[in-house]
Parts: C-alpha cells; structure tokens; sequence
C-alpha cells in the first residue's frame, strides 16, 4: 500500500527503515537535462550508510555511493517523462547478500549485488542499518517522495526453504519450523529475490499431523526454472506460463479441494504460473490435505 506523496525537502534527516519498507521518488526530469536524484542513506545514529543516485543525462545512469560508480542503467527507461522509481533494499546476512533493485514505472531497470563491486570500506558502509534517509542540496530531479507501507493478510504458516512469508507483515523465514495451518482456508504468500539460473530452490513441506507427510512444493530457480508438486506429480516440469522477469517475486499458492479433487494454483506477481486439477488416484488420499 502506498503512503501519501511528499514534497521533497533536501538536507533534512527523515526517519525510514529501507530495508523493511521500498522507497518511491517521484520525478518529470527529462532525459538529457542532467539533471540529477541523490539520496543518502544514514543509520540511527547518522553514520553513512550508502545511498542511491539517478543522472538524467542522454545516456541515464545510476550511482551507489560507496560502492559502484556511475555507470549506465543495463536496460532501456519508460519513455514517459513523469517517472515513479522505487528503491528496494535486501539484506542476508546469513549468505552475505546486498542487492539493491530499482523500478522505474513498474519495470526493473537494475538488481545489482553490491559483493561484485564494493571494496571493504564500502561493504562495511552499507552493512550499516538504514533508519534515514536524505535528499542532497545536488538533488535537482526528486519532486516527491512515499515509502511502501505493507498491508496485513490473514496468518500463513512459516516455511522450510524460501526468503520471507506473510503473517502480519513480512518476517525472515525460520526453516524447519511447524506451525498449525490450513492452506485450503487460506492462501500462502512467499517472497523471494533468487534469480532465474542461480540453482536456488524454494521447498516447503506440509504435514497432516506431526508424522504423517501430505506432500510438498518445490520452485527450482534453474534456467529454465521448474516447480514439483511432491506427492502428486512425478517429476520436477516447466511452469505453465513464463514468470515475470522481476528478480524480486511474491508467490501465491491456492488450494481447493472438492470431492477428492485438489485445484492448486501458483501466482508470481499476481500471473498465474500453474493451475492444475489433482485427483486422489493421481495424489494418494492424504497428498496436499494439510488440515
């Protein structure tokens, strides 16, 4: 859900947790202006924490301070000249992933992992935990600016082998944890920033009671990427429909069942990627029951 728009006021401390909640900027600079988008990003204590530029020049570039210099964006802009960016910060520490995406009007225009490029000094400086930011005096392009705010959804169950999940808000995924839930009463959301090719796999297991297995879903982030309904079909197979190319995905997983029959659909934002109809000769009787 997305704040109200505020004027941007430059050098001035405003309080923000980027890495819970994306960034929009909204500006009208014109490619070719020179104009230019910087914001700073400091911890609680106002020590540097990185930041993020935008030059409007013919040839747009982006700049992570401390970390990557100004080079231009891999992948064309939107056309239109009213443009609405938003800043996503992931952090893992367990995997010591930085990567930093930019949308520009919906469409990704870069997912940058800081480890390929940042010296010491500069890991070290966007290691820092981000609680503000700040528009420069050198801003001349940001008109605007919101945070994302994240809507609650009903409880959904944490899972053995993905990013995050949606309970209340978004939480880091404790693997190989239980909980008492009923996907046939409620959808489960996941959210993951593994590319396509990077051989990460999502693998979430479901359980009738504490020892009776009821199956599982796999979401292999191979080239192609593959999905596996254990218990139910035999072998990992190609999504039914292409997956959105943003690297940062929510997962949506949907089953009904009807006389012994399961409807188990997978969205990607918000694209149906599979939608299948399991019977019990097909399952087995206890396959994708997780009451």
């Amino acid at each position: 859900m997305l704040a109200d728009w505020i004027a941007v006021e430059r050098n001035i401390y405003i309080t923000h947790d980027l890495e819970a909640y994306p960034l929009l900027i909204k500006t009208d600079s014109e490619l070719g202006s020179n104009h230019k988008t910087k914001v700073l990003f400091f911890t609680e204590n106002l020590i540097a924490a990185g930041g993020v530029s935008i030059e409007f020049s013919t040839n747009p570039k982006f700049f992570l301070h401390s970390c990557k210099s100004s080079t231009v964006f891999p992948t064309s802009l939107p056309e239109a000249t009213t443009k609405e960016w938003k800043i996503t910060l992931i952090k893992r520490a367990p995997e010591n992933l930085i990567r930093v995406l930019i949308h520009c009007n919906d469409k990704e225009v870069l997912s940058y992992d800081m480890s390929s490029s940042c010296t010491t000094s500069g890991w070290t400086t966007w290691k820092n935990d981000i609680e503000k930011i700040n528009f420069k005096n050198e801003d001349t392009a940001s008109d605007f600016y919101a945070f994302l705010k994240v809507e609650p959804l009903s409880p959904v169950i944490h899972c053995t082998k993905h990013d995050i999940i949606k309970i209340t808000d978004w939480e880091t995924v404790e693997r190989g944890v239980r909980v008492n839930f009923n996907l046939e009463n409620i959808p489960l959301e996941i959210k993951t920033d593994s590319l396509v090719g990077s051989g990460d796999v999502v693998g979430l297991y479901f359980f009738k009671d504490q020892n009776t297995p009821s199956g599982a879903i796999v979401l292999d982030f191979r080239s192609p990427p593959l999905f596996n309904l254990n218990g139910c079909t035999s072998r990992r197979r190609q999504f039914q429909a292409a997956l959105p190319s943003e690297s940062f995905k929510v997962w949506k997983i949907t089953l009904s069942r009807d006389s012994g029959i399961r409807d188990v659909m997978i969205h990607c934002n918000d694209v149906e990627v599979v939608k299948l109809s399991l019977s019990n000769e097909v399952c087995g009787e206890n396959a994708w029951s997780t009451q």
